[in-house]
């Protein structure tokens, strides 16, 4: 076989190669191959503005090697200023002609011959022809978080015969083959350690803080830029330099102003630059003739707090109440009357109240005192921005001391006939129908009348939902994993003078075990403050085990969240309490909220979880072993949820 034949067989079968024909499995053992390429014309497409660190891919280059695919090997790079050290290299990799054999192109492995006038079978010979697969040849591929920052670089590419295997006698070096240009890394962030920074007008040295500039790679380690303003040339001036900015020599003041201005960030090296917009949450400058307190909270508070709540002013005696708690927002703020201006007078800076000395008291009779809810107005020295609050603060008017009487508040009682209250997360559903999803199923099916100490009257629909995990056709229960989250709550609004709890109802059926007698599903119960939107990247903590129940509201109090099911059969978990006879019953529920009371955005959250892997299609349910026969015996479990409310008990004398 002669070379040219040779070359022919090859390109014919890399193209069967390339078009998946299944390789046929005998050979001949020796067939010739190229020998004698010369390489030559090695040309890349330079790469051109790549950023710094980050991950790159050349194109494939083009070469002239007689149609023989190579081998590749990147032996050095280099800047202007010489070759860099061979660590470079590290995250780079070229892509290689890979060399492998066509094992058969016979169709047959033997053939019936007549040889002197007989029939035999004889084997048919089958050559073994080398076959090379191109597989994109001389591209480089550059990995994420490389070493390479912004400059110019350029690579030195060997080059030899895929079919020379070993053999070196063939490779040829191609200096500087590759150039690639990286561009510098533009930064991914901008932020200020102190929030809100007061510039006060006339006063030396008045600035914010410098900014810290954040980057995607943590390689960064210098960065050659200037800052800008986008706006207020005439109000603020920022150091190029450094980030900080202070007020413009010629501004003039007639009242405290505010900005969140938008810096941008250019680079020395190609002007290219990112503008970071800041709102009042992320940076926020105060402008004001004299300085002011201020903090990282927001401008206006979250919650006016008196305590005690319920206060006694008696008609005569030039008492005042207490001075109420705004450490939620910011400190600089005044307060102002926004109801029964005949009856108090309020303490502008300070929020307390006394009665208004013109004001006279006139009781119906048989009463001992006239109970009042003033609202209250906030404003913010800082933005002018005003907020109302009501029922901050109870004030019984009386004639003699007067201990009011206790105040219950169901702050947050919401109906589960929608979702305005609660969202449904779905990480597991399994299959399962909205049937069974989470389904709101109207307030006959509730607890009724057991839940009516707690229900407030304006409460007309306790709105129950249950979850139920079981597909039919055939009946199983498929591994699921879903959440019931409240809607965020503000709880620093009771966090002094109250006793907090969340009290809701919720009932246990249809639930199966494993054949261990292992509980197969049950409804975790989870808190937080930091509901991000995502349950996974959430600090949750799940309270399980502190939570306190009453069967059907009465007798015994029992501490963690009974074992669902019947509890009967065995009991691997140790966690069977068949004498409280909890299954197919409503239970109230109620969490002591005591140790959340100065969470700002605090949520509740309900988790239907299984235990089991694959589907749940047969259970035993006896303490004999044997397979439970009832209905719904493949189901891993149905829960019904009522009446969710969070109650504020007013402590009075501080009991």
């Amino acid at each position: 076989m002669n070379k040219n034949l040779t070359k022919i067989l090859l390109c014919c079968a890399a193209l069967i190669w390339g078009a998946g024909c299944e390789k046929p499995s005998a050979f001949m053992e020796n067939s010739e191959v190229p020998t004698d390429i010369n390489i030559t014309g090695l040309t890349y497409s330079e790469v051109v503005n790549a950023r710094a660190y980050s991950e790159i891919t050349s194109s494939i280059p083009t070469y002239n090697s007689e149609g023989i695919p190579c081998v590749f090997e990147i032996l050095s790079v280099r800047t202007a200023d010489g070759e860099l050290d061979p660590s470079y290299l590290d995250s780079v990799y070229i892509a290689s002609a890979v060399l492998d054999t066509l094992e058969k192109i016979a169709v047959e492995d033997t053939a019936v011959v007549v040889i002197d006038g007989d029939t035999v079978e004889q084997e048919v010979p089958v050559y073994k022809v080398p076959i090379i697969d191109p597989a994109k040849a001389g591209q480089i591929y550059i990995k994420d978080n490389n070493m390479f920052k912004e400059g110019d670089y350029y690579f030195t590419v060997q080059a030899r015969p895929a079919t020379d295997r070993d053999d070196m006698s063939n490779a040829k070096v191609f200096e500087d083959a590759f150039h690639l240009n990286v561009m510098p890394l533009l930064p991914s962030g901008l932020t200020y350690d102190v929030v809100q920074h007061n510039l006060v007008v006339g006063q030396e040295g008045s600035a914010s803080a410098a900014p810290k500039v954040m980057f995607a790679k943590d390689q960064v380690e210098e960065y050659d830029f200037r800052y800008e303003l986008t706006g207020y040339a005439d109000t603020l001036v920022i150091d190029s330099l450094t980030g900080a900015i202070s007020l413009h020599p010629d501004y003039t003041i007639s009242k405290n102003e505010i900005y969140s201005p938008t810096i941008r960030l250019i680079s020395n090296i190609t002007d290219e630059y990112v503008d970071f917009e800041f709102t009042a949450e992320d940076f926020l400058l105060v402008v004001s003739n004299e300085a002011l307190e201020l903090n990282a909270g927001p401008l206006l508070p979250l919650a006016v707090v008196y305590s005690p709540f319920g206060q006694n002013l008696v008609v005569g005696e030039g008492t005042w109440t207490t001075t109420p708690d705004v450490s939620s927002g910011n400190p600089s703020v005044t307060f102002s009357l926004g109801t029964e201006h005949d009856k108090f007078q309020i303490n502008g800076e300070t929020g307390a109240l006394s009665l208004n000395p013109a004001y006279v008291l006139d009781l119906p009779e048989g009463e001992e005192a006239l109970i009042v809810y003033p609202e209250i107005i906030v404003t913010s020295k800082v933005s002018y921005e005003e907020q109302t609050y009501a029922e901050v603060v109870k004030i019984a008017i009386s004639l003699e001391p007067y201990t009011p009487p206790r105040e219950v508040f169901n702050f947050f009682y919401p109906s589960l006939a929608t979702k305005d209250y609660y969202s449904l997360v779905a990480v597991q559903k399994g299959g399962l129908g909205s049937g069974v999803y989470w389904k709101y199923k109207g307030a006959t099916a509730g607890p009724g009348d057991l839940a009516a100490e707690d229900r407030p009257e304006s409460v007309t629909d306790n709105t129950p939902i249950h979850m139920h995990n079981i597909v039919y056709g055939p009946a199983r229960s498929p591994e699921h994993d879903s959440w019931m989250i409240m809607k965020e709550q503000n709880l620093s609004q009771y966090a002094s003078g109250f006793d907090l709890s969340a009290i809701f109802w919720m009932k246990n059926d249809f639930a199966a075990y494993q054949t261990d007698g292992r509980v197969a599903a049950d409804m975790e119960i989870y808190v937080t403050d930091n509901y991000t939107g995502d349950v996974s990247t959430t600090n949750w903590t799940q309270v399980n085990d502190i939570i306190k129940f009453k069967i059907e509201g009465q007798g015994d109090e029992y501490t963690g969240t009974p074992y669902p099911g019947d509890q009967a059969g065995p009991d691997p978990d140790n966690a069977k309490h068949p004498e409280r006879a909890t299954y197919q019953k409503w239970l109230r529920y109620e969490l002591d909220l005591g140790p959340y009371k100065d969470q700002t955005k605090f949520t509740f959250a309900l988790r239907y979880k299984t235990y089991f892997t694959g589907d749940l299609t047969e259970v035993i349910r006896t303490d004999t072993g044997e397979v439970g026969v009832a209905d719904f015996s493949n189901s891993s479990g149905k829960f019904f949820i009522s009446d969710i409310n969070y109650k504020a008990v007013e402590q009075v004398d501080g009991i």
